[in-house]
């Protein structure tokens, strides 16, 4: 199966990825997929959703705080940056 980049759709492989990875021993630091935007979530089934919300549940439930965001996506088309 061919994998066709959608110009507006979900990032591609990021269906592939855990939303929230755990902590990396003897850092603060959290791996997460980028949190969608709410127009490319509404294309997922509602157990893929991921967006700014459902990160700060995950943190919550594994008792972590999140201090600062560090992006590596190099666009801002898969989410509101403010």
């Amino acid at each position: 199966m061919s994998r066709q980049k959608k110009k507006n759709g979900v990032p591609d492989r990021w269906l592939d990825y855990k939303a929230v990875g755990k902590r990396l021993h003897g850092t603060r630091f959290i791996a997460f997929k980028v949190p969608l935007k709410q127009s490319l979530n509404r294309q997922l089934p509602l157990s893929d959703v991921f967006g700014p919300w459902e990160l700060l549940d995950a943190l919550n439930k594994d008792h972590q705080e999140l201090g600062l965001i560090i992006d590596l996506t190099f666009t801002t088309r898969y989410y509101q940056p403010q």
